[in-house]
């Protein structure tokens, strides 16, 4: 126990260091290369690793947020999809995988209870994009 108490004192006076990553001695370019092709491949775990790289590099962080939703949403972790889709959304409202969002969003609503703000969604994803393969899967949730 002492031993112990003498390595968190001496770690405290050193100053703790941000654990580094072999992500850094990458490309951000490079790291976004790899964090899809795992996702691709359906490697999840990997490609939220490289993923969550990329939004504390700051480097596209809106598509590493959407990413990173879809794949909880894959896993039927709705509740962590939609806080997911909600960052990707604030961070670029108008990129072209918003149709998907607001649907995946939709539906991660729907599954986990909240089928009021569901349906403004699915409503909102056939008002938006009407000629979407998103909007007639939204037609479907409405009926």
């Amino acid at each position: 126990m002492n031993k112990f108490k003498s390595l968190v004192a001496k770690e405290l006076k050193s100053g703790v260091k941000s654990k580094k990553s072999s992500l850094d001695k990458m490309s951000n370019g490079d790291v976004a290369t790899k964090a899809k092709a795992f996702y691709n491949k359906k490697y999840y775990t990997k490609a939220i690793e490289y993923y969550s790289h990329l939004i504390l590099k700051n480097y596209k962080p809106a598509n590493a947020h959407f990413m990173i939703g879809q794949m909880k949403f894959r896993r039927k972790n709705y509740a962590d999809a939609i806080s997911f889709y909600k960052k990707s959304a604030a961070l670029y409202s108008k990129a072209s995988y918003m149709p998907e969002l607001m649907l995946n969003t939709a539906i991660s609503m729907y599954k986990t209870g909240d089928k009021k703000n569901a349906k403004a969604f699915f409503n909102a994803v056939v008002s938006k994009y009407p000629k979407s393969p998103q909007a007639k899967t939204a037609q479907k949730y409405i009926k």
